[in-house]
């Protein structure tokens, strides 16, 4: 799974460098950052713990706590205009927990997703002063849920609304993000180049 990511990455940052301007202006970024995970947890853990009554509830299977990565991004934007940017932004996750046997109090099998989710992403910067940038971002995408064995599709709508993003930095910059999304939820950060 590393090497798809990787060359995944690796082809966005060819692509991007065979379309860059020679102006010297810089067109062009990439980001790679990290953030809490979206509505992949609800869909991995929606249907696992079923209400039983009796018997059953005492002595039913049961599934532990659930583990999951943080949503590792990779973005690619096009700044069309000083204000005005588009891109896709790429987010993968993992997921995982285990089903315990409800008598013995052991697991029985272990539990493992991943999401892989695709968002074309347009962003307004709407202050930019030296090497600081505020900007405002949606995207809207579709994701795919491998593993998610209560889900009957594995394709699901996703969204990202960021209300407050911020860029600090001229051709290396870091970002921060505040938002709602089904990606990515409340908080994302990382670092990005410019070319």
């Amino acid at each position: 799974m590393k090497n798809r990511i990787i060359l995944i990455l690796a082809l966005m940052l060819c692509t991007v460098s065979a379309l860059a301007q020679s102006d010297g202006s810089q067109r062009f970024s990439i980001r790679l950052g990290a953030g809490l995970p979206g509505s992949g947890t609800e869909y991995f853990t929606n249907g696992t713990n079923q209400v039983t009554y009796g018997l059953a509830a005492i002595y039913g299977d049961y599934t532990s706590d659930l583990k999951a990565s943080p949503a590792l991004s990779a973005e690619v934007y096009y700044l069309y205009s000083d204000v005005f940017r588009f891109g896709v932004d790429l987010v993968y996750g993992t997921y995982s927990n285990q089903i315990i046997d409800g008598l013995t109090d052991q697991p029985k099998r272990t539990r493992s997703g991943q999401s892989f989710i695709v968002l074309p992403t347009a962003a307004v910067n709407y202050y930019h002063k030296g090497g600081l940038k505020l900007y405002i971002a949606l995207g809207v995408g579709v994701g795919y849920y491998a593993g998610f064995d209560t889900m009957q599709n594995k394709l699901a709508f996703n969204v990202q609304f960021t209300p407050v993003g911020v860029e600090y930095g001229r051709k290396l910059f870091v970002f921060a993000e505040a938002g709602l999304g089904t990606a990515v939820n409340w908080l994302r950060g990382g670092v990005g180049y410019r070319f």
